[in-house]
C-alpha cells in the first residue's frame, strides 16, 4: 500500500508541472429566453471534457481562459430553467463569444422530459431523471423514480416499512406472488440493496453502522444425542439490506443519476450500482406543495435566496409527511419530517457548497384488535443531522484543470422501542456473559452434589451472576439504541490535455470513510428477555460503543479517452481503484469503449469492471453468541431450583472477503434520426460471494453436558448428554447470476397530435444459490438424533424470470401548459421456480457427504457404498416423493396494466398534478402452478394521488 501511495503521489505532481502556454478564450453570456433578454446571475456553466466550471455575473457574463483547441461542450445549468447542452469548435488563438438563452422550465414548453434520459455512449449506462419527471409522477422517495427506469414494475408507494432500492435486480419487495419464501434465502434478495450506493452531492450515505438488530447470530439449529435422552431444534437467519430511502426528501431535489452500468472508479463501497443525486442550488421563489393520496399526507416548502453584495446563494427548504398502512386502519403508520440549507458561492476561482440536513422519522404500531391477546405494540424513531462540504477549485494550468474536494458527516439517533406477550417461553435463563459459567438461582451462592463435588462455577467476574427458569408467558418490553456515526472525505484532481485528433482526460483521486456506531444496544429487563422461544439460544446485551469503527481508504486513477478515427469517433474510459477496509484490501479495474460503427447512424459501446462493497459493522464485528443448557431444573419444588451453565462462542469469520461482482455489458445505439434513437444494452454480473449469516463448518460445534437429577434431596449424576450447536456468522457464500436486456426507444415528439412516444423494457433472469455446506438432522417421530448429516453444497438453485414492456405516451398542449402521461405496461414473463442440485439415487434418496458423529463430535467422510446406512444413517437421508421437499414453481400468466399521469399548470402560479395507478383496477386471476386448485390473484389495487403546487414570487 505505501508503494501504491507514493506511486500515485509521483504521478499526480508530475502532471502538475507539465503545464503549456494556451491562449485560446471563451467568453459568454447567459440570458433569459424572452422580450425582456434579462442577464441570469449564478447559473452554473461547465466545460467538457475538460471538467471546468465557472458561474455567470450578475450581468450574465462568463469566462474560461487558457482554454485547449479542438471540439468540447458548453453545459449551462439554472434552477428553474431547462439546461443547455452545444457542441462546439474551439479554434486555436482566437476569443470566441457566445450568446445563450435559457427558457423556464415549465409544461408551456413545446416538449417536456417526464422520462428518464440515458447518458451518452462510453461512459456508465445509467439513467438521468429530471425535475420535471419528478414532479409529473409526484414521486415521494427515491424507490418512487426507480420505476423509471427499463424493466422495473409500477408498484404504488408504501411508507409503512422500510423502502429500498434495488438496481438490476429482484430486491426484497419483488416477490410477486405474495409466497414466504425461507428465511434462509432471505439473503438471496437483500444484497442487491445492500449493495446500491446513495450519492448526495458527492458525499456517500452509508448503512454501513447500522446495528439495530435484536440478534443477528441467531441459532439454526440446535440438537442432543444421549443414550435414552431426547432431541429438538430451532431455526432462523437474517441479513442486512440496504438504506432506508424514506428519510431522504425528493423535494428538494434538482435531478438523479442512476448508474445501472460500470461506475467510474471514483466510486466505491457499491456492488450494484449507484444513485447520484444532485441538490437544489440556485435562487428560486417560494414553493409550496401539498401532496394527497389514500396511504400518504404531505406538505413541503422551498426557496432560493440570492444574498445581497455578492455574498453566494442560500437555499431552504422542509417538509412533513405521514403515511399509514390502511387509510382506515392507522394503527401502523409513519411519519417524517426534513429540513435543509444549502449555502452556495463563488470565491473567486473557487466555488463551494455547504449543506445542513435535518430530519425525524417515527414508525408506530399501536394496538389493535388482533394484538389484544399478545398485547404487541411498538415504535422506531430516527433523528438524524447532516453536514455537507464541497468544492471546486479551478486551476486551468497546462493539463491541470481542476481540483473537486467533498467533506461530509452524519449522526443519526435511532430508538426501537418493543412491547408484546410472549407465550410458550419455559426455558432456563442465564445472566452470564462469561464462557463456562455453571450458576443457580441465587446470586454467589454454591452448589454441590451428593459426593460434596462442586457444580457451579463462579469465575471471577461472574459473583453477581443468577440463572432462572422463565414462565410459560410473560410481557416483554426492550429497546434498541443506535447512534450511527459516517464521516467521509474526497479529493480528486482533474487533468485535461487536447491533441489535434484526440484528447485525454484523467482524474486521480483518494476517498476516506469512517463508521461506527456508539449506541446503548438492545436494554432489557433480564427478568424479562425478549423473545425467548425454548431453545439454548440466549440474549445478552451489548453496547455498541464496544463495536470498533470501520476505516475505508481508496485510491483510483481513471484516463477518459477521446479520438477521432478518420469519420468515426471513439470513446474509451480506463481506470481502476484500490480499497482498504481493516486490513482487507481489494482492486477494482473498470473500463467502458464506445465507438462509431456507422458515423451518426449505430454506435456499438461495451464495458467490463469490479465493484466491492464493505462488510458493515455486524459482519465485521458480530455479536458472541450465547447458548444457556439446563443442567437441572425442578418445578414441583416449595423453591425452584435452577442450575444454568453458560457457554460463549465469537462467531467473528476471519476469513471473510470484500464480497465483488463482476459487470460487463454490450450495447448498441441506433440514431433514427429527428432526436430518435433505439438502445439495447445485454449486461451480465455475477457475484459469487455476498454477505450473509449462516451456518458453517466453523460455526457447528459439540460438546458433552452432564446432567444432574435430584434423588432423595440430594443432587446426583442423570444423562450425559452429546449436544450440537450451530450458530450464524457472517459468511461470503451468497451466488447471484444476473444477465438481461434492456431496451429503450424513443420516437420523440410527433408534432401534428403534439404527443410523444418512449418505450423501454427489459428482460431479467436471475440464478441465486447459497454455495457453504448444508446440514441435515431429520428425526423421524420416535427416533433418537445421533448424526448431523452434512451436504457439502447447498441443494436448492432459486430462479427469477421477468419480461416487460412500458409504453409512455405522452400528450402535451403547450399553450395551457397541460400535460398527460398514458403508461401501459405489459409483463409478459413474470416466474419463479426452485432446482434440487440433487445426486438421486434409483430409489429416491440422496446420499450426504460427510457427518458430524455423536461418538466424538467430529466430522467424518461419509462411505456413499453404503447407500442409506440402515437405520443408523437413513433418517438424515429421507425417501424424497411429491410432497416432500416439494420444488417451488410459479409462473404467471401475462398481464398488462395501465397507469395515468395528468399535470396543468394554471396561471403562473399554480400546478396541479393527479395520477392514478391500475387505472382500470385489473387484478387478473390464474390457476397456480405450484399449487393444483389454488387461484393466485396479481396486480394491484387501484391507486390515484393529487398534488397542488404553488409559486409565490
Amino acid at each position: 500500500m505505501r508503494k501504491l501511495i507514493t506511486t500515485f503521489c509521483f504521478l499526480l505532481v508530475g502532471l502538475l508541472l507539465a503545464a503549456q502556454t494556451n491562449v485560446t478564450r471563451i467568453e459568454g453570456v447567459v440570458l433569459e429566453a424572452n422580450i425582456a433578454a434579462a442577464p441570469i446571475d449564478f447559473a452554473n456553466v461547465s466545460l467538457q471534457p475538460a471538467g471546468v466550471y465557472t458561474l455567470t455575473n450578475a450581468r450574465g457574463e462568463f469566462v474560461f481562459d487558457r482554454v485547449n483547441p479542438g471540439r468540447a461542450t458548453i453545459r449551462i445549468e439554472f434552477l428553474g430553467m431547462v439546461p443547455i447542452d452545444t457542441t462546439v469548435v474551439i479554434q486555436p488563438g482566437r476569443i470566441h463569444r457566445f450568446e445563450f438563452r435559457m427558457q423556464t422550465e415549465s409544461f408551456r414548453l413545446q416538449e417536456v422530459t417526464v422520462v428518464a434520459t440515458q447518458n451518452k455512449a462510453g461512459q456508465s449506462t445509467s439513467s438521468v431523471i429530471s425535475r420535471q419527471a419528478i414532479d409529473h409522477m409526484q414521486a415521494s422517495t427515491l424507490t418512487d423514480i426507480m420505476q423509471l427506469l427499463p424493466g422495473v414494475q409500477i408498484t404504488s408507494p408504501d411508507l409503512t416499512r422500510a423502502n429500498y432500492v434495488s438496481i438490476r435486480g429482484f430486491g426484497p419487495a419483488d416477490r410477486r406472488f405474495g409466497e414466504q419464501r425461507s428465511g434462509e434465502n432471505k439473503a438471496l434478495s437483500n444484497s442487491n440493496s445492500f449493495g446500491t450506493a446513495i450519492i448526495v452531492d458527492g458525499a456517500p450515505l452509508s448503512s454501513n453502522a447500522n446495528l439495530q438488530s435484536l440478534d443477528a447470530i441467531k441459532d439454526v439449529s440446535n440438537y442432543y444425542t444421549t443414550v435414552g435422552g431426547y432431541g429438538g431444534a430451532s431455526n432462523g437467519t437474517r441479513i442486512d439490506a440496504g438504506l432506508d430511502t424514506r428519510t431522504l426528501s425528493l423535494d428538494n431535489v434538482e435531478s438523479v443519476e442512476i448508474i445501472r452500468g460500470i461506475p467510474s472508479v471514483e466510486y466505491g463501497d457499491l456492488s450494484s450500482g449507484a444513485i447520484i443525486v444532485k441538490s437544489k442550488t440556485g435562487p428560486s421563489p417560494l414553493q409550496v406543495r401539498f401532496k394527497i393520496n389514500p396511504l400518504t399526507y404531505q406538505g413541503s416548502l422551498s426557496k432560493g435566496i440570492a444574498l445581497k453584495e455578492n455574498r453566494g446563494v442560500l437555499n431552504l427548504s422542509g417538509d412533513y409527511l405521514y403515511g399509514v398502512t390502511n387509510p382506515t386502519e392507522t394503527y401502523d403508520h409513519y411519519q417524517r419530517f426534513t429540513a435543509k440549507g444549502i449555502w452556495a458561492k463563488y470565491f473567486g476561482k473557487l466555488y463551494a457548497s455547504t449543506a445542513l440536513d435535518l430530519w425525524y422519522g417515527r414508525d408506530s404500531r399501536k394496538p389493535y384488535a388482533q394484538d389484544e391477546r399478545t398485547d404487541r405494540t411498538g415504535s422506531s424513531n430516527e433523528f438524524g443531522i447532516g453536514f455537507n462540504h464541497n468544492g471546486t477549485l479551478i486551476a486551468n494550468q497546462g493539463w491541470f484543470q481542476s481540483l473537486e474536494y467533498v467533506v461530509a458527516g452524519r449522526y443519526v439517533d435511532k430508538l426501537e422501542s418493543y412491547n408484546w406477550l410472549i407465550g410458550s417461553a419455559a426455558t432456563q435463563y442465564s445472566t452470564s456473559k462469561i464462557d463456562g459459567t455453571i450458576v443457580g438461582n441465587n446470586p454467589g451462592e454454591r452448589l454441590y452434589d451428593v459426593d460434596g463435588n462442586e457444580i457451579t462455577r463462579i469465575p471471577s467476574g461472574a459473583e453477581k451472576v443468577w440463572a432462572t427458569y422463565l414462565p410459560n408467558e410473560y410481557v416483554s418490553e426492550y429497546e434498541i439504541g443506535g447512534k450511527e456515526i459516517n464521516v467521509n472525505a474526497k479529493i480528486k484532481a482533474n487533468f485535461y490535455k487536447q491533441w489535434e485528433t484526440a484528447n485525454n482526460r484523467i482524474i486521480l483521486g483518494a476517498d476516506y470513510k469512517m463508521d461506527g456506531n456508539r449506541g446503548k444496544g438492545v436494554v432489557y429487563d433480564d427478568m424479562t428477555p425478549p423473545r425467548y422461544n425454548g431453545s439454548n439460544r440466549g440474549y445478552r446485551s451489548r453496547p455498541f460503543t464496544e463495536v470498533p469503527f470501520i476505516h475505508q481508504v481508496g485510491l483510483f486513477a481513471e484516463d477518459r479517452l477521446q479520438a477521432s478515427l478518420g469519420s468515426r469517433d471513439l470513446l474509451l474510459t480506463a481506470g481502476a481503484r484500490f480499497d482498504y477496509i481493516n486490513g482487507k484490501t481489494v482492486v477494482a479495474p473498470r473500463t467502458n469503449l464506445a465507438i462509431d460503427l456507422f458515423p451518426n447512424l449505430i454506435t456499438l459501446r461495451g464495458g467490463y469492471g469490479i465493484t466491492a462493497k464493505a462488510p458493515n459493522l455486524m459482519h465485521l464485528y458480530p455479536e458472541n453468541a450465547y447458548f444457556d443448557y439446563r443442567i437441572t431444573s425442578f418445578s414441583n419444588l416449595p423453591t425452584d431450583l435452577t442450575i444454568v451453565k453458560t457457554r460463549v462462542y465469537d462467531p467473528t469469520n476471519p476469513d471473510l472477503k470484500i464480497a465483488t461482482n463482476r459487470k460487463q455489458e454490450v450495447g448498441l445505439d441506433l440514431n433514427l434520426g429527428k432526436r430518435r434513437r433505439l438502445s439495447l444494452t445485454w449486461f451480465d454480473e455475477l457475484r459469487e460471494n455476498d454477505y450473509r449469516f449462516g451456518i458453517s463448518i466453523n460455526s457447528y460445534i459439540s460438546e458433552l453436558n452432564q446432567e444432574y437429577i435430584l434423588r432423595d434431596g440430594k443432587l446426583v449424576e442423570g444423562n450425559l448428554l452429546r449436544i450440537y450447536n450451530a450458530f450464524n456468522q457472517p459468511v461470503n457464500d451468497v451466488y447471484h447470476h444476473n444477465r438481461g436486456l434492456e431496451f429503450e426507444l424513443d420516437l420523440g415528439r410527433f408534432d401534428a397530435i403534439r404527443t410523444s412516444l418512449f418505450i423501454n423494457g427489459a428482460y431479467l433472469h436471475r440464478e441465486s444459490k447459497l454455495q457453504g455446506p448444508e446440514f441435515v438432522a431429520n428425526s423421524r417421530p420416535g427416533s433418537i438424533e445421533r448424526y448431523i448429516g452434512i451436504f457439502d453444497q447447498h441443494r436448492k438453485t432459486e430462479f427469477y424470470e421477468t419480461a416487460l414492456t412500458t409504453f409512455r405516451i405522452t400528450h402535451n398542449i403547450p399553450s395551457i401548459g397541460f400535460v398527460v402521461t398514458l403508461t401501459p405496461q405489459i409483463i409478459w414473463i413474470l416466474n419463479e421456480w426452485d432446482v434440487f442440485n440433487n445426486n438421486w439415487q434409483n430409489d429416491g434418496y440422496e446420499v450426504i457427504d460427510r457427518y458430524i458423529s455423536y461418538n466424538d463430535g467430529l466430522i467424518h467422510t461419509y462411505d456413499k457404498s453404503k447407500g442409506r446406512g440402515g437405520e443408523e444413517f437413513e433418517y438424515l437421508m429421507p425417501l424424497f416423493s411429491s410432497s416432500d421437499y416439494r420444488e417451488f414453481s410459479e409462473k404467471a400468466i401475462s398481464q398488462i396494466y395501465f397507469h395515468l399521469n395528468l399535470t396543468k399548470e394554471i396561471g403562473d402560479s399554480f400546478t396541479a398534478s393527479f395520477f392514478v395507478n391500475n387505472l382500470f383496477n385489473s387484478r387478473p386471476k390464474y390457476q397456480s402452478t405450484k399449487e393444483p386448485g389454488k387461484m393466485v390473484e396479481l396486480g394491484q389495487k387501484i391507486y390515484f394521488g393529487f398534488e397542488l403546487k404553488m409559486l409565490i414570487k
